[in-house]
């Protein structure tokens, strides 16, 4: 199971937080690295960052859904079942929905995309 280390600020402790919050946070870290930034780990990230001054248009839009998927089901351990998205014109944003099997256990993750970044 993918753990995330957060910290609570109004306990002021540190804790282990678990679930669709933290596959959100380790793919959103993911998403949001450009590929081949990290020396020893040339696969590590996405292309994500091709896209920040494309127009919002339905090819752009399938290939960036591609990418997102694709770089998802490179992570061990979690696979996409289903996918959907919605598209926002006014705000330049697409909101994506995945369904995800994360270590035998079935979640959902909602993510947003805007100007080359993971939100």
């Amino acid at each position: 199971m993918l753990r995330s280390f957060s910290e609570k600020y109004s306990i002021r402790n540190f804790v282990y937080d678990t679930g669709s919050g933290a596959v959100k946070e380790y793919l959103m870290h993911i998403l949001n690295t450009p590929k081949g930034t990290r020396p020893y780990y040339p696969d590590f990230g996405s292309n994500l960052h091709k896209y920040q001054y494309a127009p919002l248009n339905q090819i752009v839009i399938r290939e960036v859904h591609a990418e997102i998927r694709n770089c998802i089901n490179q992570v061990e351990g979690i696979t996409v079942l289903n996918s959907e998205y919605a598209v926002n014109v006014k705000l330049r944003q697409v909101a994506f929905k995945f369904y995800l099997t994360v270590d035998g256990e079935r979640m959902q993750v909602s993510m947003g995309y805007t100007k080359g970044n993971v939100l």
